[in-house]
C-alpha cells in the first residue's frame, strides 16, 4: 500500500467515524460514566475519528510543504499534537469507562484549535491547495463544539470534503526537494 493510499484511506475512514459517532450521539446522547453500549461506541468513534484524521493533516501538509512556510509547519505540528492528544485522552476514557486526563484534554484542545487556525492561514497563503480546505477544517472544528450533541457530524463532513481533495490525483504527495 502506497503512502498516498494509506493517507487517503485513513482520512476517509476517520471522517466516517466522526459522522457515525455524531449521528449515534444525536439518537442517544452520551452519558458519563460510560455505561451503555451506545456510550462506548460514541467514545470509540470519537477516538478513532481523531486518530485517523491525523493522516489528513499529514497529507495536506505534504502536498504544500515547500509553500506553507514556517507558519504551516508549526501550525500542522500544533494541530496534530493537539488532535493526537485528544485522541489518546478519548481512548483512555474509553478504556477507563469515563472521563480521564482532564487537564490534557484542555491542552490538546487549545493546541488543536490554535494549530488548525495557523495551518488554515498558511494553506490560504501557500496557494497550492484549494484555499477553502484549511479554513473549512477550522470552521468545522469550531462548529463541532457549538452545535452540541452530534456536532462531530459537521467535522466529519468537512473531513470528507478534504478527503476529496486528498483523493484527487492533482494533489499527489510530492517528494522533498533534494
Amino acid at each position: 500500500m502506497t503512502t498516498n493510499t494509506l493517507v487517503r484511506t485513513a482520512t476517509l475512514t476517520g471522517a466516517l467515524c466522526f459522522i457515525a459517532e455524531g449521528a449515534l450521539e444525536l439518537l442517544e446522547p452520551q452519558g458519563q460514566p460510560l455505561v451503555t453500549l451506545s456510550d462506548h461506541l460514541i467514545e470509540a468513534g470519537f477516538a478513532a475519528g481523531l486518530l485517523l484524521t491525523l493522516a489528513g493533516y499529514f497529507g495536506l501538509y505534504l502536498r504544500q510543504e515547500r509553500a506553507a512556510g514556517r507558519l504551516g509547519m508549526w501550525g500542522v505540528r500544533a494541530a496534530m499534537t493537539g488532535q493526537g492528544t485528544l485522541g489518546l485522552v478519548a481512548f483512555a476514557s474509553l478504556l477507563r469507562g469515563g472521563d480521564v486526563l482532564g487537564p490534557l484534554f484542555m491542552l490538546g484542545l487549545l493546541l488543536w484549535v490554535g494549530g488548525t487556525a495557523a495551518f488554515a492561514v498558511a494553506t490560504a497563503r501557500a496557494g497550492v491547495l484549494p484555499r477553502w480546505s484549511g479554513a473549512l477544517l477550522l470552521v468545522a472544528l469550531l462548529a463541532s463544539f457549538f452545535v452540541g450533541p452530534g456536532g462531530t457530524v459537521v467535522l466529519g463532513v468537512a473531513w470528507l470534503a478534504v478527503a476529496g481533495v486528498l483523493l484527487g490525483d492533482r494533489f499527489d504527495l510530492q517528494p522533498q526537494a533534494a
